[in-house]
């Protein structure tokens, strides 16, 4: 196998809808909404992409669990 550098290589990041995340340049995927989307990632002509699903998680804040304890 040979090593290739892909230093050179410009990757373009795009969603399929912007409502439910956003990628930068350098792929870094923020969620906005609820729901799911493709990220896709495109060198020249090749192209590949992944389902990702931006759910609510909900969290107990610290000074919660202290009161509910006691």
């Amino acid at each position: 196998m040979d090593n290739t550098n892909l230093d050179d290589v410009t990757i373009t990041w795009t969603t399929d809808n912007e409502s439910i995340a956003i990628v930068d340049q350098k792929g870094f995927v923020t969620g906005k909404n609820q729901g799911t989307t493709d990220i896709i990632a495109t060198v020249g002509n090749i192209q590949n992409s992944i389902e990702i699903t931006v759910s609510a998680i909900r969290r107990r804040i610290l000074s919660e669990l202290f009161t509910s304890s006691t």
